[in-house]
């Protein structure tokens, strides 16, 4: 039994109507969950650690990784975030993709070259406080952060806390 020709035409335009009004992520594959990543919002609570690289597959930053990897303790006891920002390729912050402008933005601010690999530690007032142009031992940059004021009363408060 067939359709008259209006109610054939209703249907079309229904199923289009569904078929636009559907989710990208119905249609396409999914794509992950990306942020922005802004320093002032880590004024007075990080030391962020911005990490440039070319790409994922740069031997600098997988060993890097692998140092920061073991000493997470001693990351976290400082309040190091680690930032990964790539020429080519996912950045991310903490593990969670960046959206794509971000590492531009960053990479332009501080006058990093694409191909380059630099590591820029940030204090916690939010301004540059060390530069290092190759794989650095975490504790040579714990050192650093130790030597700043804010840490050793971080640390004095620390050791009341623990009393």
């Amino acid at each position: 039994m067939s359709l008259p020709a209006r109610f054939r035409s209703l249907s079309f335009g229904i199923l289009l109507l569904i078929a636009v009004s559907l989710p990208a992520s119905a249609t396409s594959p999914a794509m992950p969950d990306t942020t922005t990543f802004n320093l002032a919002d880590h004024r007075w609570t990080h030391r962020p650690l911005l990490i440039f690289a070319p790409s994922d597959t740069s031997a600098s930053l997988t060993a890097q990784h692998e140092r920061l990897d073991r000493e997470l303790d001693g990351v976290r006891e400082r309040d190091i975030i680690v930032v990964t920002l790539l020429a080519h390729g996912p950045s991310t912050y903490e593990g969670t993709p960046l959206h794509a402008d971000t590492a531009d933005r960053l990479r332009t601010q501080f006058d990093i070259a694409p191909d380059a690999f630099r590591m820029l530690l940030i204090g916690k007032d939010g301004t540059e406080k060390r530069r290092y142009d190759q794989v650095t031992a975490p504790e040579t940059i714990f050192q650093v952060i130790d030597a700043m004021p804010m840490r050793q009363r971080e640390m004095r408060r620390d050791s009341t806390d623990a009393e």
